[in-house]
């Protein structure tokens, strides 16, 4: 038996004041799932620490940033993409404050960005992996809701 690689990916919550999780409308030119809605996310560098990596493309992709403090590891997950046969892992992080306005960086990936209410999340035009992920951060954060 091998060495199991994974190639690690984190995604981004980003909710505002008024409890809006941003959305990324990606580009009819993206590599992966071009015309769909997404949450940012970004491949994690060799021997870099996560929340660094999410830091790093936060400025080079909406041109924000965010301490360590206003950010949380909220879970992770393993996933296996039969097409290309890789192993991911992802972890999904909250960042509630960041500093600047968001800027789009990369307008051959992304169209552009928008702040949705929770139930107004289109699931349904999503990659399959996000807005699985997507549903599972909603009921914790309600159900942390209930109890906190």
């Amino acid at each position: 038996m091998g060495n199991p690689i994974f190639y690690a990916v984190a995604y981004a919550f980003i909710v505002n004041k008024d409890n809006e999780i941003l959305l990324q409308k990606r580009s009819k030119n993206c590599w992966y799932m071009p015309n769909t809605w997404s949450i940012p996310s970004w491949h994690i560098e060799k021997k870099e620490w996560i929340l660094n990596a999410m830091n790093r493309e936060l400025y080079e992709e909406l041109w924000i940033t965010a301490k360590p403090e206003d950010m949380e590891i909220v879970t992770n997950t393993f996933y296996y993409n039969s097409k290309t046969n890789l192993d991911y892992i992802w972890y999904y992080i909250t960042i509630n404050k960041f500093e600047w306005e968001i800027k789009i960086m990369e307008p051959d990936k992304c169209d552009w960005y928008k702040y949705v209410k929770y139930d107004e999340i289109p699931f349904d035009n999503m990659p399959p992996e996000v807005a699985f992920s997507l549903k599972k951060y909603i009921e914790w954060h309600k159900f942390n809701e209930l109890f906190l």
